[in-house]
């Protein structure tokens, strides 16, 4: 591992403790430059905004390394590469893995056996608060971190990647998580190394595209950036202040297609509160539509249902499952004769599965399918014998948008592995799960959100083209806006049965007038 010297962060510190736990043999280089500063007023603007908004773990922190590592100094002269080349040949040293974007010397992937990894974009040694700045002042809805294969007589390639949401008003807030699930792109990509060989590698890496390098950010550019921030400040405040956010359902009626979501009409709730997460469900020809039901006051989420009446129209709402933490995406199924619920319970820390008791009304606890884990939007699916289970895991300092997660039962009860290929998607514009996975002239696709720039932007169907317990692979067939509703900024899920479709959406109520209501 090649490191800045005396400059080590939080994520560097992390990759290498995640290696050594992996039983590779280690050894750590540390590099004098280019230590190349933000500036004082670039300096200033990090400070207050990580004072303004925190981030529960901050990988771009200060942390030395453990007492036990040893460390080997390198020259700052131009002449370094050619002593690490050295180094490697002698101790017949396999990879090299650099923690930033720094220029690669020919003379390094040659004396590597397998070559250089460097995580583009990603501090050297301040390179995520630079990459992450051109991402954040020129509005674009997400960035991307890159592990780059560097091979003697071969050009970069790209070997893993992953989009990240961009947080519109924080620095802090699209730098840290980001560099959260970088962290993890090396540890996972030589623990594919050891399993499959280096053909693993070959067979996953792709053209890198030019990129314009991070550069640091003058004083120039940031004062033409703070007056940009403050008007998206300023907006979001009036916004705030003047109006509410408040999910809601919208239907369409007929046969459907998932491809073309025009025709949809919405339907609100008639105080504050928020419906989200619609699950249709039909149970002796009669439809019930279940559905998140937030509260107006706390924004905690219960279960609730409303049954189709003869018609056609939907009765009034009913809670049918409510516990101390909030719950969402009641994901319901049959199985065996009987009818099960899996509602998003991350706040628990576990995917738990709820048998109907007096259906639709009552529910009890019938099995943990994982413990343990912050695991959302949770999605059953039986395909050619087995149960899938679907699930956005969230890392500690994480983000729960960006990576998918499979796991393989006989059971929809468990137990559950994990698939060797996790998380089997990684990118916040299309991993998050968005409803059930449904079939269309013997090909499966699979809802998924969109959370570029915001929660709920947009809703993708994504095609599975593989799903064994081996591999996994999909592709995005379609992706549709949430203007096609006709109200609102956000599109968020998708379930359908025979003659009903339902999505979600988003949209901005006054404030004042519900006081009124009140």
């Amino acid at each position: 591992m090649l490191l800045p010297t005396r400059r080590t962060r939080r994520y560097q510190v992390d990759i290498l403790g995640a290696l050594r736990d992996m039983g590779l043999a280690v050894s750590v280089f540390s590099l004098p430059g280019p230590h190349r500063g933000p500036g004082f007023l670039f300096s200033l603007y990090q400070r207050l905004d990580r004072l303004v908004t925190p981030v529960a773990v901050d990988p771009l922190a200060r942390e030395p390394l453990p007492g036990d590592v040893c460390v080997r100094e390198l020259p700052g002269h131009p002449g370094w590469p050619s002593e690490l080349a050295g180094a490697a040949r002698e101790d017949g040293l396999d990879i090299l893995v650099v923690l930033g974007d720094l220029a690669i010397s020919p003379a390094l992937p040659e004396a590597f056996r397998l070559g250089v990894v460097a995580l583009d974009a990603v501090d050297f040694t301040t390179q995520a608060p630079w990459a992450a700045f051109r991402a954040l002042s020129g509005a674009e809805p997400c960035w991307e971190p890159r592990l780059v294969w560097h091979v003697a007589g071969r050009p970069p390639r790209i070997l893993y990647r992953s989009a990240s949401a961009v947080s519109p008003l924080s620095l802090h807030r699209t730098a840290a998580p980001a560099c959260v699930k970088a962290a993890c792109f090396v540890p996972r990509m030589l623990r594919e190394l050891a399993e499959r060989g280096p053909g693993a590698w070959e067979d996953r890496a792709g053209a890198l595209p030019e990129r314009t390098p991070p550069a640091s950010v003058g004083g120039a550019a940031l004062l033409r950036f703070v007056p940009r921030l403050f008007v998206r400040f300023m907006t979001l405040a009036w916004r705030d202040a003047l109006l509410r956010p408040q999910w809601f359902l919208a239907l369409r009626r007929g046969g459907g297609d998932p491809f073309d979501l025009a025709g949809f009409v919405p339907a609100f709730p008639p105080d504050a509160s928020g419906w989200a997460d619609p699950f249709p469900f039909v149970r002796q020809g009669v439809t019930h539509l279940f559905f998140e039901d937030i509260d107006k006051d706390t924004g905690k989420g219960s279960i609730a249902v409303m049954t189709q009446g003869p018609d056609g129209g939907f009765g009034p709402p009913r809670t049918v499952l409510r516990t101390p933490h909030h719950l969402s995406y009641p994901f319901v199924f049959e199985w065996g004769g009987d009818v099960y619920m899996v509602p998003e319970s991350a706040q628990a820390a576990r995917v738990e599965v709820f048998r109907a008791v007096r259906f639709p009304h009552k529910w009890e606890s019938a099995a943990v399918l994982l413990d343990g884990v912050r695991a959302v939007d949770a999605t059953l699916l039986e395909h050619e014998g087995r149960w899938w289970l679907m699930a956005n895991l969230r890392m500690e300092g994480g983000s729960s948008w960006d990576e998918l997660s499979v796991f393989f039962a006989e059971t929809p009860l468990g137990p559950f592995v994990p698939h060797p290929g996790n998380p089997v998607v990684s990118d916040v514009r299309h991993a998050r799960p968005a409803g059930r996975v449904f079939g269309q002239g013997g090909r499966l696709f699979r809802p998924a959100q969109d959370c570029s720039g915001h929660y709920g932007r947009g809703l993708v169907i994504r095609e599975i083209e593989r799903l064994t317990p081996q591999d996994y692979r999909e592709s995005t067939a379609v992706r549709h806006d949430a203007a096609i509703l006709g109200v609102g900024d956000s599109l968020h899920t998708y379930n359908a049965v025979p003659g009903l479709e339902v999505v979600d959406g988003r949209r901005f109520i006054p404030r004042l007038s519900l006081r009124r209501r009140r």
